[in-house]
This record gives C-alpha cells, sequence and structure tokens, in this order.
C-alpha cells in the first residue's frame, strides 16, 4: 500500500520517548504490518452463526451476547469485547480500559480501520482492533500482540448482520 496517493494511513505515535525499549517500538511496527494486511486481505468466511449474525470463529471459541450488539468472546482462555457499534461499550468499561492512558500505538487508514495499542497493568496492553463499525478489544501481554491483533481482525472483517424475516 502505497503512503501517498489514493490510501492515506496516519500513524500517531504518542508516548514512545527515548527511553521507551525496542519492544514498544517493535509494537508499533507490527501494527502498521497487520493493519496493512489485513486491510488488504478478502474477509474470513464465517464458520459460526449467532443470532442474527454470521461470523468467523476459530473451533474452540465461545461467543456470548452481553448486551444490545454486544458481545463477549472467550478463545485458549483470552477474553474479548465484541461490539457491532463504534461506540465504547459496557464490556469494554467492565475491562477497566482506561483512556487517560498514553498510546503506544495507533494505527489507522481513514474510517476504514485501525488498531490501538495502549499499556494497560504492568507487562499487558490494551488491544483494540476496529474494522468499519465493529471493534474488539482485550488486554494481552506484549509477545502475544501481533497474533492475536491477527485474529481480531479476521473476527471484526467477517462479521456479516442479517435481518432474518420469518413468515407463518
Amino acid at each position: 500500500m502505497g503512503r501517498i496517493g489514493r490510501r492515506l494511513v496516519s500513524i500517531s505515535i504518542v508516548g514512545l520517548l527515548a527511553a521507551c525499549g525496542t519492544g514498544e517500538e517493535k509494537i508499533v511496527k507490527q501494527a502498521e504490518e497487520v493493519l496493512e494486511e489485513k486491510l488488504n486481505q478478502e474477509p474470513q468466511e464465517a464458520t459460526r452463526e449467532y443470532g442474527e449474525m454470521m461470523l468467523y470463529l476459530p473451533n474452540n471459541a465461545d461467543i456470548q451476547k452481553s448486551a444490545e450488539k454486544e458481545y463477549r468472546v472467550t478463545y485458549e482462555g483470552q477474553i474479548y469485547a465484541l461490539s457491532l457499534n463504534n461506540k465504547q461499550t459496557e464490556a469494554e468499561a467492565n475491562m477497566n480500559i482506561q483512556e487517560t492512558q498514553p498510546l503506544i500505538a495507533e494505527v489507522r487508514e481513514g474510517e476504514k480501520g485501525y488498531l490501538i495499542i495502549a499499556p494497560f497493568e504492568k507487562d499487558s496492553y490494551e488491544v483494540k482492533v476496529g474494522f468499519e463499525e465493529t471493534t474488539m478489544t482485550t488486554v494481552l501481554p506484549m509477545e502475544d500482540i501481533h497474533e492475536q491483533s491477527r485474529l481480531m481482525f479476521d473476527i471484526v472483517q467477517s462479521i456479516e448482520e442479517h435481518n432474518f424475516i420469518t413468515t407463518h
């Protein structure tokens, strides 16, 4: 993807001071790579129907509705907050996400997709991916951010909402 022309990737790096380690610098580079890769790929094929939506979920993943258009996805012991609208959800608030924290990386491509990484507690980071009006948020150790953010994009990009009409 070209940085000049019809696609503009905006990158905000806040809180990366000279004292920050190379680990956080690596996160920023990986965030750029994940966003570019995922926005250029075809969405994963939906593997599960849940309510009025179809979405891709790994085989052992579990999904539960937590509020209107808000879901809790659990996969391999990791909990994700999934929202089908662009507002901060109750599920995210319950995960103690603090928007006042300095960001490690915020990578966006227009209004289509983004990846935000911010410090959370000790050696963990809040990771939030968004695609169109769907967001997914979790808290991860640094070493899991790259792989898990890729999975999160696969899930949010795959979601198809349907209005099922029942006739009698």
